[in-house]
């Protein structure tokens, strides 16, 4: 018998299975459904590094949900060809977005994602980076279109 979390969240990638677009995935990243889910069972932390749980995927898309522990952060890093639309569940976050110019890496801007605010990236946005805010610990689930195969850390940024 599933629990009622669980019967959230097979809702949640029942209405994901009906969306066509970027902006329809970001349009349920947005609704109460997904307040409504509760990721308790699924959280893995670790104090190494976030932890990435693969939820679902299909030959559309990927739905991951990350664990970030105190201090965690990505590495500055890019999408390759896919999109990415990604919603802080708990906690708190930042996202800072990084422009390729001829001389370098630049940082361009930040946004703080407090839970349910819905952020979204492809390489024609930029790259960027996420950080944890919080001692106690975020979670942020994220959709990739079509599936992330491989993506590109960089190490180094120049100043603004």
């Amino acid at each position: 018998m599933r629990t009622c979390e669980n019967q959230k969240l097979d809702e949640l990638i029942y209405e994901l299975k009906r969306c066509r677009t970027m902006s329809d995935y970001h349009s349920l990243f947005e609704s109460n459904l997904l307040k409504s889910v509760n990721f308790n069972q699924l959280l893995i932390f670790s104090n190494e590094k976030y932890t990435r749980t693969l939820l679902f995927e299909n030959d559309l898309y990927e739905l991951i949900l990350i664990c970030w522990g105190k201090g965690q952060k990505s590495a500055i890093h890019d999408h390759a060809k896919s999109q990415c639309v990604m919603v802080c569940v708990s906690g708190l976050l930042k996202e800072n977005v990084y422009h390729f110019r001829s001389t370098g890496i630049f940082w361009e801007s930040e946004k703080i994602l407090p839970p349910f605010h819905v952020t979204k990236i492809n390489n024609d946005v930029g790259l960027h980076e996420i950080i944890n805010l919080k001692d106690s610990g975020s979670v942020s689930l994220h959709l990739y279109s079509p599936k992330i195969s491989s993506c590109t850390v960089y190490e180094s940024v120049n100043a603004k």
